[in-house]
């Protein structure tokens, strides 16, 4: 008995010393961070970056908040990250109900344009969306940045959900439209309702996304006050140096909103991505 506890046991310390290992190597970042940001950019320069700090500076957040602006900045991209989760969510879910559920045409070629489309890299086509965005007269406009967030994200998400849906009984809408159901009944009364992990995980990687995007928001938003919080942590940097321990808190204060998000929606975004993963 005891010889076949062993391998056992020693599987299972490997396998938590590796998992100790990789926590600790995803805690250090946010570690790191926490240092900076309590300790002074004089205590920074003089004694490096990896040392504790002397005196804990609690003020740095209020310091922070005021010099960065943070509430415009939070506010913005809070609108942003909401509204294009929002429309990317539904939008993608529409796409996904249709290729998935319904017997049109061309509902295998649109699948497959999404499959090619996830594969052109984003950066590719900035040049492109700012012409459309300038045409549009949206460009450094908050409604420029949603349309820009909804149109990229489309793809990725649609492909998503329609592994998602895929997982669901095909009996449910025979049964549907032998009772008379019609297609948007049908979506919205039985396939929608059953989409709630996938889409409480669309939400939660759109949302993210949005909230951390700092190239196209670069592009795009060009007046102050309604730059996007990724834009707005340049602001501790100037011609003269970098105010390190304001900008470590910046990036403290702008982890809240997503992490609230992440927490509250986390138990659907696990069921989301292992049911669209494994069944499609």
């Amino acid at each position: 008995m005891n010889t076949v506890n062993k391998p056992i046991r020693s599987t299972r310390i490997v396998l938590y010393t590796v998992l100790i290992v990789l926590v600790l190597a995803w805690l250090f970042p946010v570690f790191f961070i926490a240092n900076t940001a309590l300790r002074s950019n004089a205590d920074i320069m003089t004694r490096g970056f990896f040392a504790l700090p002397e005196s804990i500076q609690w003020g740095n957040f209020v310091e922070a908040w005021t010099v960065g602006n943070m509430s415009v900045y939070i506010m913005n991209s809070v609108y942003v990250a909401t509204i294009s989760s929002i429309g990317t969510t539904f939008l993608s879910l529409l796409l996904a109900f249709a290729i998935s559920r319904m017997n049109f045409k061309f509902g295998r070629s649109v699948y497959v344009a999404m499959l090619v489309l996830m594969m052109v890299p984003a950066t590719t086509v900035i040049i492109p969306q700012v012409m459309v965005l300038n045409t549009l007269h949206l460009l450094n406009t908050r409604t420029g940045m949603v349309f820009s967030s909804v149109t990229g994200g489309i793809p990725f998400f649609t492909f998503l959900m329609y592994g998602y849906m895929k997982s669901v009984p095909m009996e449910i809408d025979e049964s549907a439209v032998m009772d008379g159901c019609g297609d948007f009944r049908r979506f919205v009364s039985l396939i929608a309702p059953l989409c709630g992990p996938i889409i409480a995980t669309v939400c939660i990687l759109n949302f993210l996304a949005d909230w951390n995007d700092y190239i196209f928001s670069l592009v795009i938003l060009r007046t102050e006050s309604i730059k996007t919080l990724a834009l707005g942590l340049i602001n501790y940097s100037n011609r003269y140096g970098t105010k390190f321990h304001l900008q470590s808190m910046g990036i403290l204060i702008a982890t809240i909103p997503v992490t609230i998000v992440y927490l509250s929606l986390q138990r659907y975004f696990v069921a989301g991505l292992t049911t669209g993963a494994v069944k499609s």
